[in-house]
């Protein structure tokens, strides 16, 4: 299964209404693009029925791909778990779709009774629909950076300790979901803000089997964050 990586963008929402009526732009710097007036085209497009089905479709994939198996009650929560703008968003009055941005979904699958939180990279084109991509499901802090250097380790320690325990490999590790269990302490030092240490689970899929392997992330004072898939306390 092939993993790509994004960030998630957390901060401050931007809206710019273009000379032309009905031509709309959202800055990179918004925290949740469902903030935009009611009226806007950009919101009625990123959540309307058409990128819904896309989501779903998309979901129904991943599902199959984690060995989740169900053929009922398929619903979408988008709207609750968030749409994050990643690169500004351009509608030309005389287009359908944005010619230029990234966004973000993260969105809740609901079926046969369970839930599964998802993420979508979606890029807009300049004459084409947008294009959907996956991202690691779940809550992950985690930089796109880090994210690339971390599921390597992840699924080696899975790998390696799969092969001592049960004497097998086998090729369907995927990361199935992923949750902070110890949030990041933040603190000021002389008008220099610094984040702390932080704690994550990834559930991964391996051998038919869900997984659970705890992750300490511990970013630097010079930048950078080191990472050990073992729990924060163990960490010297």
């Amino acid at each position: 299964m092939r993993i790509c990586v994004f960030p998630v963008a957390f901060m401050l929402l931007g809206f710019i209404a273009s000379p032309f009526a009905n031509a709309e732009r959202v800055t990179s710097v918004a925290q949740s693009i469902q903030k935009l007036p009611q009226d806007s085209r950009i919101l009625a497009y990123v959540t309307g029925e058409e990128a819904t089905e896309t989501l779903l479709k998309v979901g129904r994939e991943w599902d199959k791909d984690l060995g989740i198996v169900c053929e009922e009650e398929y619903g979408i929560k988008v709207h609750p778990a968030g749409i994050f703008v990643l690169a500004t968003i351009d509608l030309p009055e005389d287009k359908k779709y944005p010619t230029d941005g990234v966004w973000q979904y993260r969105y809740e699958l609901t079926r046969c009774g369970s839930r599964q939180l998802y993420n979508v990279i979606v890029a807009a084109g300049k004459n084409a629909p947008p294009q959907y991509g996956r991202l690691i499901p779940g809550r992950t802090l985690a930089s796109p950076t880090l994210l690339r250097d971390t599921v390597g380790p992840v699924n080696m320690k899975v790998t390696l300790e799969t092969k001592v325990k049960e004497n097998k490999e086998c090729k369907d590790f995927a990361v199935k979901d992923t949750n902070v269990t110890v949030m990041p302490q933040v603190s000021q030092t002389n008008g220099v803000m610094s984040v702390g240490r932080y704690e994550e689970t990834w559930v991964v899929r391996y051998c038919g089997k869900d997984i659970s392997i705890p992750i300490c992330f511990s970013p630097k004072p010079d930048g950078g964050t080191s990472m050990l898939t073992q729990l924060c306390k163990e960490v010297k």
